[in-house]
């Protein structure tokens, strides 16, 4: 990594620290600040020693690691803190040959957007305090969404059958499996969120957004993962608005049995992040799910009226941009078939 603190007045390049665990003699990396060996990337590290993880039954490895999502990697940066992979991957495997959990801590921005897991909700017997209480397990952060994939992904080709279904995901005083967070492009999984969302199945009231602050109506679930593509009009239409409507879902189940389609839409911090989503690819995003109970109760009511499919809302609230990246393995419809087209002739 390139020491920014001690670039010589000269110009000469900073020493390069390429190996966190073994330093050059005499080298003491403790209250330094380092900047990254990616002369373009702006990310600013310090030195972690090794230590045990949270769960104290673990060593993890020496590594460089950010200081959270202000001083992160740009996307392109060719010296990603491979340390800190490197020792969270050796967390993971080795928890999992033990026979332990790993947990992920979503280490994020406060409600608006994903929030510091150690919040007051977080203390007292709850439901991530409990499984703390209950269970061996090892510790994993995650501060953007990056590091979800790729910690899902290190799980995934483990070659442990079970790696997936021992992860859990911790969160504002809440924990829930990583297989059920990582829901995709599965639209059953989201109709069906929406529909615990609205029967009260899945609530947590400390992770409304402040904007819907003393609302009886609107209701925040778990944050989820999910693949988010816009809606064809989106890119026919250009608005200036701080939302993007996603692609209709249709379902039937829930509240009486009725037929709704369900919009989702997710709400940005500034209009001009509206371009990030407006592209010929869908994106990963991870975000807090909220539903206007009264508004999908009054769907139904009217779908029983009319016997016709009702149109709902699932809102994603987004904070920043570590909370979605482009998921290029997977172009939006439109561009499919525009391809298509163009091959053809």
């Amino acid at each position: 990594m390139r020491f920014a603190a001690e670039i010589p007045a000269n110009g000469q390049r900073a020493q390069q620290l390429t190996d966190a665990e073994n330093l050059p003699q005499g080298f003491e990396p403790r209250g330094r600040v380092f900047g990254c060996a990616d002369p373009e990337c702006l990310a600013t590290l310090y030195h972690r020693a090794a230590s045990m993880t949270e769960g104290h039954t673990l060593r993890r490895a020496a590594h460089f690691a950010t200081f959270g999502t202000s001083a992160a990697h740009r996307d392109d940066c060719t010296a990603y803190e491979r340390s800190a992979e490197q020792a969270d991957q050796l967390t993971m495997k080795k928890a999992l040959a033990e026979g332990k959990h790993v947990l992920i801590n979503l280490d994020f921005r406060a409600r608006g957007g994903l929030g510091d897991v150690f919040t007051p909700a977080a203390r007292g017997l709850s439901p991530y305090n409990r499984f703390r209480r209950d269970h061996e397990y090892a510790t994993i952060a995650a501060a953007n969404v990056h590091d979800v994939l790729r910690h899902r992904r290190v799980l995934l080709e483990s070659g442990i059958k079970d790696a997936t279904a021992r992860a859990m995901v911790g969160y504002h005083g809440q924990i829930m499996g990583l297989d059920d967070v990582c829901i995709e492009n599965d639209r059953k999984a989201l109709a069906t969120l929406f529909e615990n969302m609205v029967c009260g199945r899945e609530s947590v009231p400390s992770l409304l957004p402040a904007a819907y602050a003393g609302s009886r109506t609107k209701v925040a679930g778990f944050p989820r993962l999910f693949n988010f593509e816009p809606k064809k009009l989106e890119y026919s239409q250009p608005r200036a608005c701080r939302v993007v409507d996603g692609c209709k879902i249709p379902y039937r189940g829930g509240l009486g049995n009725f037929e709704f389609i369900l919009m989702q839409r997710l709400h940005l911090p500034r209009v001009a992040d509206r371009a990030r989503f407006i592209t010929p690819y869908t994106s990963h995003v991870l975000a807090i799910p909220v539903v206007d109970v009264a508004d999908s109760k009054k769907a139904a009511a009217r779908y029983r009226m009319h016997s016709g499919p009702q149109f709902t809302h699932m809102e994603w609230h987004i904070a920043g941009d570590y909370q979605y990246t482009p998921d290029e393995t997977r172009p939006v419809k439109w561009a499919k078939a525009r391809q298509a087209q163009m091959n053809f002739g």
